[in-house]
């Protein structure tokens, strides 16, 4: 067996290795201000020079231009660095000064020495003109993204690089200034490096962070908050003051009044002063959709394209922690804010109820804060007590379409009743009945039963009603049919799962959510399947349509069995809500019992 060397066939590799390593074509300014800014760091490490970038655009030759004053490059420089894929002078250098001078290899920010490919990504053609600190030579060095470069001796009156992206037709977009300005925000807003667009009298990014001191005020978090992010409003903030292995997290968050339909607030990420994402995977705990802010940890590692950072212990451990700064926060404002705090619940109750589900401490800080949907509207768990005739035996539902039967039985008694449709809610409310069983008692009304609200019928009763019984259970599809008592009597009717039905349902749309594959749907659709318990229809016994059916007693003939069978398909309407349920069987009630009334006409016979 022989060994054989790897070929690579360079003619267009740069060019393509561009455009498949970086996200997006805006890429190209946050490397370019990178390597600038790496310069100037080197030379402030030997004397005073250096401390500023030009980003110089030029509609007449379609070319950017960004300047520094850093250190300069020399020939074997070019060569060694500028020229070869993958090799890092900076990182070169950090990894030397590590032990010796650890702040100043922390400030430096390149890694991969491959940040020159994302020039590729807006122009055809890049000219770096350099002069090294300490020499008197300067060189111009030229690149088409091909396999040759051209390099050679040239005049350059100050130490620094110009490095010159002649640009695409079809990204001339890039010359515009205040298109330059936004990127040099977004990207580059904390470097403590002057960076000026289009010959501006002041720079453009602010160069420092907010928390950069420590004694940083709550009010100047709330400014920069407001500045970076002017479209949002702050219901309250978070400031973010943290250690990961043994380097700073600092940022500013926000509970805002962006809701969940809206899609997550961004949570804009810094790693060395530079931008690298506004939404990082894994940055914040899964419930923490509701914050946005920016957060800087120089311990997270970025990608060779910048644009993420590494999931590993130390992004691990910055989650954890922003999740326990909005956890403390809320116990917090709960003690000193409470009104401040039920605004936040109210916007953001969906993510709040599964922090509390998972954090006993914030539970009981927070249970009498927590506003809940009901049919009230929001109201917390002591309110709606309150407003219960029955006390803290408080009615709730988690299914919207079964609760549609019930809900007239409750309005008809004055009874508030619980919306607990959205994940987590049900655990909160079983998680508060057990933590304070004298101040609540739920039960649930969507499911058989009715947790009580439809009472036995009197076995008299029940007798005069058992032809209609008997006929319904014929019409009922399978149903179990039995009869009960309950307000108010417009309502002839109610259909409700069975325990057994409800978990048949979950798991169909358990099977229709994970898109399982069509053999094992089958199966598990005769698993769920609908059964003879799957649901029970409720006959109500005070109802004057079914006590007329009864008197008449003729339901064997085909005019009656219809009026039943209509009767029952209204019971099993899902699609109908409470309200409209209840108009619809006053009506029906109304035109049936006309139509019951109405004398048969005998007959015409020929005499």
């Amino acid at each position: 067996m022989t060994s054989h060397a790897i070929r690579i066939a360079l003619d267009g590799v740069v060019k393509l290795l561009s455009q498949n390593l970086y996200g997006e074509p805006d890429a190209f300014l946050r490397e370019m201000i990178q390597n600038a800014h790496d310069s100037i760091t080197k030379r402030r490490g030997i004397d005073d020079g250096g401390g500023r970038i030009d980003i110089a655009p030029d509609r007449a030759r379609a070319t950017i231009a960004i300047h520094d004053d850093g250190i300069g490059l020399s020939e074997e420089e070019i060569h060694a660095h500028v020229s070869t894929i993958g090799r890092s002078g900076t990182g070169e250098l950090r990894e030397t000064l590590r032990a010796g001078d650890p702040a100043r290899a922390a400030s430096l920010i390149g890694q991969f020495g491959i940040g020159l490919l994302s020039a590729f990504l807006v122009a055809d053609r890049v000219t770096i003109v350099t002069r090294r600190l300490g020499e008197d030579a300067a060189w111009r060095w030229e690149f088409d993204g091909g396999t040759q470069y051209e390099l050679a001796p040239t005049e350059r009156a100050a130490v620094g690089t110009t490095v010159t992206l002649h640009l695409k037709p079809s990204m001339h977009e890039f010359m515009s200034v205040e298109r330059l300005e936004g990127l040099v925000r977004r990207y580059a807003d904390f470097l403590p490096v002057e960076i000026r667009v289009a010959g501006a009298a002041s720079p453009t990014n602010a160069m420092a962070a907010p928390w950069d001191h420590e004694a940083a005020s709550d009010d100047t978090l709330r400014r920069f908050f407001a500045r970076r992010f002017p479209k949002e409003r702050a219901l309250t903030h978070v400031a973010l003051r943290g250690e990961v292995l043994g380097e700073p997290l600092r940022g500013v968050l926000a509970i805002t009044d962006r809701t969940i339909e809206l899609g997550q607030g961004r949570i804009d990420l810094y790693v060395r002063r530079m931008f690298v994402s506004g939404h990082q995977p894994g940055l914040r705990p899964p419930w923490a959709t509701f914050v946005q802010g920016v957060v800087a940890c120089d311990a997270l590692a970025p990608t060779a394209s910048r644009d993420r950072v590494v999931h590993d212990a130390a992004l691990a451990e910055v989650s954890r922690l922003i999740g326990q700064a909005i956890f403390e926060h809320l116990r917090a404002i709960a003690a000193r804010d409470p009104a401040t705090l039920a605004g936040a619940l109210r916007w953001h109750s969906h993510a709040i109820l599964a922090l509390c589900a998972e954090h006993e401490e914030l539970f009981r800080d927070l249970a009498d804060l927590m506003p809940l949907k009901s049919t009230l509207g929001a109201r917390t768990i002591a309110e709606l007590v309150r407003e219960n005739p029955d006390g803290p035996r408080l009615a709730y539902y988690c299914h919207g379409p079964s609760a549609q039967q019930v809900l007239p039985l409750c309005s008809a008694r004055g009874m508030p009743v619980l919306d607990l449709a959205e994940p987590y809610a049900e655990r909160f409310v079983l998680a508060y009945a057990s933590a304070w069983p004298e101040r609540l008692q739920p039960f649930r009304i969507d499911e058989a039963g009715a947790g009580g609200l439809l009472a036995r019928v009197p076995a008299a009763e029940a007798m005069r009603l058992r032809p209609v019984l008997r006929a319904a259970e014929a019409l009922a599809r399978r149903e179990r049919v039995e009869l009960a008592a309950f307000d108010p009597p417009g309502v002839a009717a109610v259909r409700l799962e069975t325990r057994r039905g409800r978990g048949a349902r979950e798991l169909r749309a358990a099977v229709e959510h994970l898109g399982t594959p069509s053999f094992l749907s089958a199966a598990l659709a005769d698993v769920g399947g609908a059964g003879a318990d799957s649901a029970i229809l409720y006959l109500n016994a005070a109802s004057p349509l079914l006590v007329a059916l009864a008197r008449r007693n003729r339901l064997a003939k085909e005019p009656d069995r219809t009026v039943l069978g209509v009767l029952l398909d209204r019971a099993r309407d899902a699609d109908v809500d409470a309200e409209e349920r209840a108009r619809a069987f006053e009506d029906l009630s109304r035109a049936l019992e006309w139509a019951l009334s109405t004398p048969e006409e005998e007959p015409d016979v020929e005499r």
